[in-house]
């Protein structure tokens, strides 16, 4: 007896941690090389791809490249071989190309790089790509030359009609700027610098949040307001609250989260800042965004908005005052750690792409899993120990049409029955990965006032989900198909 109630407590204990599992998958046939990690992910909206940029020339898939590479959700691809050369004043290690934007029906590319392509092509920091072969920016940026001057870009965003461009740069297109610009399709305008001890700072994020221009970088100025994070409302520069304090402190992303702006990087609280590791800003003042207690400087590298939660990725080990793996996420007001333990701490970036997360950097494996390096998405947003997969849903929580199902089990049919006449808009059978299988109102039958019947016979045997939904709301059921 006392061996069986063991057993059931270690069962219970297993099943508790399989909920906080995520389900990640990795990508067929991309094989890094052993030192090899992805150091920089984002998406061409233009051309619906996910950009990588690796820290070392590679084959993956039925893709050579050098530094940059592109994944079409089934596929890699170059882009025709890549960047040739790299500036080593502006990148650490690599061929670095830090992020790219829809122009002129061309993605526009910049980085720290000085030629591209297979033709190697001298385009210093900033090139055009059309899906096929690389070109030059219309207007003159920085001297195409492999001289080491110039300048570099950290990204790129579209403000009041115009293209904004910030890095690490004093000159360009011959106006002296100092790291951020606007481009209005003939001319650079250079907006004022930022206050800043040496002035020798680098822009590394900015995003437009309340109509204002919201920066992060390393200028800090103790006899000024100025620290690590600020705002540009047209005319002037001014602080975001108190910013970011600590020698060693540093801002790297920012996301908009349910119109909030969100700040995050590696610092600590005991500094003097509001919050560890993320803050949150309302446009008057910093709040504390509830990260936890602060464990190492290893911190948040990458904010990630999918399915009404905020993900904060990164290599530190401790979040919610929870043993973490470099993933957690937040919402309505907690942050959730899942247990999949990723290697080594080693994720860096996520991206939304095709409604899926995906996420890369340095790890090995996750959960032991060593064929999971580097690059991986997100099969499952939400697991259940005893359902698996329930695909951002959940069985009898969401029954507002009060629907009956039956049989269930069931082999060919199964009948949806209301006690009231019943209308559906909208009818999904979503399988254990979260992909919907069928959708539409073609799977389901009418076969009187309040039944609807719903062929499943070609469907393999398995567990799924059925959402029936109209405008009261939604019935989600879990099948089971024999």
């Amino acid at each position: 007896m006392k061996l069986k109630v063991n057993f059931v407590f270690i069962l219970l204990l297993l099943l508790q941690e399989m909920s906080a599992q995520q389900n990640w998958v990795g990508i067929p046939c991309y094989k890094p090389n052993q030192n090899e990690e992805i150091n920089r992910m984002f998406i061409d909206s233009l051309h619906n791809e996910i950009i990588l940029n690796s820290n070392y020339g590679h084959k993956a898939c039925n893709s050579s490249y050098k530094g940059v590479f592109r994944y079409d959700g089934n596929l890699f691809k170059d882009l025709d071989f890549g960047l040739n050369k790299f500036d080593p004043n502006l990148a650490a290690n690599g061929y670095l190309v830090m992020d790219c934007i829809p122009y002129n029906n061309k993605t526009l590319f910049g980085g720290g790089f000085i030629s591209v392509g297979s033709n190697t092509l001298y385009t210093k920091s900033i090139a055009l790509w059309n899906g096929a072969v690389w070109d030059t920016f219309p207007k003159h940026v920085f001297s195409n030359k492999d001289n080491g001057s110039g300048g570099g870009f950290n990204g790129f965003f579209k403000h009041k009609g115009k293209l904004w461009m910030y890095g690490k740069f004093d000159t360009i297109g011959n106006t002296i700027s100092k790291n951020l610009c606007n481009f209005d399709g003939n001319n650079f305008t250079p907006l004022p610098a930022i206050p800043d001890y040496d002035n020798d700072y680098i822009i590394g994020k900015a995003k437009v949040y309340d109509n204002k221009i919201v920066v992060t970088g390393d200028f800090y100025d103790p006899n000024s307001w100025s620290s690590r994070v600020a705002m540009y409302d047209g005319i002037t520069w001014a602080s975001v609250g108190i910013g970011v304090k600590g020698s060693l402190a540093a801002v790297v992303d920012l996301a908009i989260y349910r119109d909030t702006l969100y700040i995050a990087g590696s610092w600590s609280k005991t500094d003097g800042n509001v919050s560890n590791h993320i803050m949150k800003w309302d446009g008057t003042q910093l709040f504390d965004a509830g990260f936890g207690n602060f464990y190492s400087w290893a911190g948040i590298t990458s904010l990630v908005v999918y399915r009404d939660r905020l993900y904060a990725l990164g290599p530190y080990d401790h979040a919610a005052n929870k043993k973490a793996y470099g993933i957690s996420y937040y919402q309505n007001g907690t942050w959730t750690v899942p247990q999949d333990s990723i290697g080594n701490y080693g994720v860096r970036y996520g991206v939304v792409y095709n409604d899926a997360l995906y996420i890369a950097g340095a790890f090995k494996n996750i959960g032991k899993d060593t064929t999971i390096k580097n690059f991986a998405w997100l099969a499952c947003p939400d697991f259940d120990a005893a359902s698996g997969c329930l695909s951002g849903i959940k069985e009898n929580s969401r029954n507002r049409l009060n629907l009956k199902l039956f049989p269930n089990p069931a082999t060919d049919k199964i009948f949806l029955q209301s006690e009231y006449s019943l209308n559906i808009e909208k009818l999904e059978i979503i399988n254990s990965f979260g992909q919907i299988v069928l959708a539409g109102l073609s799977p389901g039958i009418i076969k009187d006032s309040n039944t609807w019947e719903v062929d499943i016979s070609k469907l393999s045997k398995g567990i799924y989900f059925l959402k029936a939904e109209n405008n009261r709301g939604q019935s989600v059921f879990k099948i089971v198909k024999e």
